[in-house]
Parts: C-alpha cells; sequence; structure tokens
C-alpha cells in the first residue's frame, strides 16, 4: 500500500487513465506524473483518441510511453491510476468497467477524484475479493486542526501564487525545490493538490476536500513539521488563485496557512479569460497581488510565465521584467536560478540549465 506522501525508494509500475482528454489540461495529473514523477514508473497510458502516439514524445520528455486503447493493450502494472481532474472531480460513468477490470486483474487504484471509489460498494467489495487497495488520494486525514496563528517562519516559505487554475504553479514549485536540491540546500516541498501528492512530495494535503475551517490549520501543521525537520527553504504550492469565483476560498486558505515570507507569481500572459469561466476576464499580476497583499506582507520575488502558446516568448519574458523589475521565468525553458538568487540561496551558477529536462 502506498498512501503517504512521501517518496517511495522504489517506483511502483502504473499505467494511466485518461480516456479522450490526454491532450487536453484536464490531463494535468497524467501530465505531472509523466513529466515529474518520482513514485510511479509510468508503462502507458489508456486512451483511445490518441492510440499509437508516444505519451512521453508529447510531452517533451524522454522515454517511450505508449498510448494504447484499452488496459487489455497495456502492459501489466501494479497500478491504475486515474489521470484526469474533471469539473466537480467526478468520474465519468463510462470509466467503470475500467477501473473494475482494473481490480480483477490484480491492480491497486490510485484516484485524485472527489468521488471516493474506496466508499463504492461495488468497488470495495471487488478490491476485497482480489485483495487490492483504493486509495483515494483527495480523502481528508484524521485529526484535522485549525490554524492556531501562532507560528514564526524560521527559514524562507515561497509560495507559488497564480492568477488562475492550471498556471503551472505546482511545476514551478517542483522545479525550484529540485534546483535546490542540486545546490544542496535542505529543501521541503509541500503539496497541496493530488497530483502534487502522487508525485512525490515532504509533505502534503488535498486542500480542496477539506472543509473550509481547516485549510489554514492542515497547512500550518505542515510547514511546522517541516520547520521542526530542519528544512532550510520550504516551497508550498498554491492552489487555484485568491480572486477564482469557485477556488479562492482554497487559495486563501493556503496563503494564510502557510506564512509564506515569498511569493512567486504564476501566470499564462496568453490567457484573456478563466479557464473554468470563459465570459469572466483574467485578473491582472496587480490584481492578484493586490488581494494577496491584505493578508500578507511577503514580497513578490519572481514571476513564472506559461509562454507555450507564445509565438515570441523570450520578448514576452524581457517585457514582463522591464515592466514588474522581478525575476522573470519560464520555468518549462528556463533555469529557476534567479529565484534562487533573489532568495540569496543560490550558490552555484547555473542560468541557462533547464532542470526539469523537458521541453515545451
Amino acid at each position: 500500500m502506498i498512501p503517504t506522501v512521501v517518496k517511495t525508494a522504489e517506483p511502483k509500475t502504473a499505467v494511466i487513465l485518461t480516456k479522450g482528454y490526454f491532450k487536453s489540461d484536464r490531463a494535468k495529473t497524467a501530465h505531472g506524473l509523466i513529466r515529474h514523477g518520482d513514485r510511479f514508473k509510468i508503462l502507458a497510458v489508456i486512451d483511445p483518441s490518441c492510440v499509437g502516439e508516444n505519451a512521453a514524445q508529447l510531452l517533451g520528455v524522454e522515454g517511450n510511453i505508449p498510448i494504447v486503447p484499452m488496459l487489455d493493450s497495456a502492459p501489466r502494472a501494479e497500478y491504475l491510476i486515474i489521470g484526469v481532474a474533471p469539473v466537480g472531480g467526478r468520474l465519468p460513468p463510462d470509466w467503470r468497467n475500467d477501473v473494475k477490470r482494473a481490480i480483477s486483474l490484480g491492480m491497486h487504484i490510485v484516484s485524485g477524484l472527489h468521488d471516493f471509489l474506496s466508499e463504492d460498494k461495488e468497488f470495495a467489495e471487488l478490491a476485497a475479493r482480489f485483495r487490492v487497495t483504493i486509495w483515494d488520494v483527495r480523502k481528508p486525514p484524521a485529526n484535522l486542526t485549525v490554524a492556531t496563528g501562532k507560528f514564526k517562519p524560521k527559514c524562507p516559505i515561497v509560495l507559488t501564487a497564480g492568477t488562475d487554475s492550471s498556471q503551472g504553479k505546482r511545476t514551478t514549485g517542483l522545479y525550484l525545490t529540485r534546483l535546490a536540491q542540486k545546490q544542496g540546500i535542505d529543501v521541503g516541498f509541500l503539496a497541496t493538490g493530488q497530483t502534487g501528492i502522487m508525485i512525490g512530495c515532504d509533505e502534503g494535503v488535498v486542500c480542496d476536500s477539506l472543509p473550509a475551517d481547516f485549510v489554514s490549520g492542515e497547512i500550518e501543521k505542515r510547514v511546522q513539521w517541516l520547520t521542526d525537520r530542519g528544512k532550510k527553504l520550504i516551497v508550498v504550492e498554491g492552489n487555484g488563485s485568491v480572486s477564482h469565483h469557485a477556488y479562492g476560498a482554497v487559495a486563501l486558505g493556503i496563503l494564510t496557512g502557510c506564512y509564506c515570507t515569498h511569493i512567486i507569481m504564476c501566470h499564462d500572459p496568453t490567457m484573456k479569460f478563466r479557464g473554468s469561466f470563459p465570459e469572466i476576464p483574467l485578473p491582472t499580476i496587480e490584481q492578484e497581488m493586490e488581494l494577496i497583499k491584505g493578508f500578507t506582507k511577503a514580497p513578490m520575488i519572481g514571476i513564472a510565465l506559461r509562454t507555450r502558446a507564445e509565438a515570441d516568448w523570450e520578448k514576452c519574458i524581457q517585457d514582463y521584467e522591464t515592466k514588474y523589475r522581478v525575476p522573470v521565468i519560464d520555468p518549462v525553458r528556463m533555469s529557476s536560478a534567479p529565484f534562487l538568487r533573489a532568495l540569496g540561496l543560490l550558490k552555484v551558477p547555473t542560468l541557462g540549465v533547464v532542470e526539469g529536462g523537458f521541453k515545451s
């Protein structure tokens, strides 16, 4: 059984179910596991919409991860992972047979959905029969706590905030964390969403499944744990945006619970409207930071842009640096070294190195 937040010594083999969504932002769990995952070795992706393609190649990473039409066409693996984050987090009805088939083959199930598959009577009975586990990553932990408001930061705590969902907050935090590790810094990555926990982290809790009163408390508790373990840098994965009409409460709970000392703002310069609400304009960085400033004195020390749709992405980076006068990078295309330098933690110059090794 794998439900612990820390990375495992040996990755478990897995196949990912995306079934029509792999080439969309809804498959960000699948994308994150393929690009960054430490806990699972992905053997295949199940998606009839792009059969025959190489999932690794589509995401610009090394390796061969075939996309197959059905579970029976995939290499045998230990785990089946639900690789999508649909609006509302519900299991599509036509995916039930895939889950049942995996259980009958003796595969453990990993799901980041709001639907807790372990509490589904049919799945639970089948899992017991075939002696497999169902890990609902979003299921809240026991003994929830409220924030005390008494925590005092003893090291830099960096929050990757954003102007919307799917703006690269997890990716930015992971690249910063991994560069810090290469620099010999004892850094802790605190995941706040299901994908970050599946990838592997130092602490984590899925905040959007917690009762509102406990979000900040659960984050505060984990920041304290990382501090007690002597971490010299803590990177907190943001979630949604404070201004978001649906997810703002979660973003605010993370902001107030993490006691951040520095903020990196994540933003897609090509987006004009919210991804989930196409009739609502996307806020500017200034507008989002103005809201954030009402809750923390932490300065914005950098901007992470998602420039994959920018024709002249280098000029875009330069324009934002000129306007905001802070380091600006695309963490997929560029090194995170400017952020470490802004924190006063850069030990060995690494400019020009892409830590993650994948292309946009």
